[in-house]
């Protein structure tokens, strides 16, 4: 089992462009995610002796994990798209990462 906890600052952000006076007043919300996993062995090598007609006595090691991702389901900002009006006003619009991920894996050995 494993078990990860990220954290992180917001970072600053601002007006596209040359400008020194707004380069940096806002800030993205601060980044957290949790991600969480298991692992079990299904089988090993030296079960032979013990398990001889087991289904997986032709690998060498077969593991199963299954992983979730952003467990929490956080939408973190990861940047901004911007847009500029005919008026020449521009709006900031968030890219956000990816939601809760399942990841299920099978690793054999031979």
């Amino acid at each position: 089992m494993h078990l990860n906890l990220t954290v992180g600052s917001g970072l600053p952000f601002g007006v596209v462009g040359n400008n020194i006076i707004y380069r940096n007043p806002y800030r993205f919300a601060p980044y957290h995610r949790v991600d969480i996993g298991f692992g079990f062995q299904l089988w090993k090598q030296q079960w032979r002796r013990t398990k001889p007609n087991h289904f997986l006595r032709f690998t060498r090691s077969t593991w199963a994990s299954l992983e979730v991702l952003n467990l929490l389901k956080v939408a973190n900002e990861a940047s901004n798209t911007w847009i500029k009006t005919i008026e020449n006003t521009q709006y900031a619009i968030p890219n956000y990462l990816t939601g809760r991920r399942l990841n299920v894996r099978l690793r054999m050995d031979f």
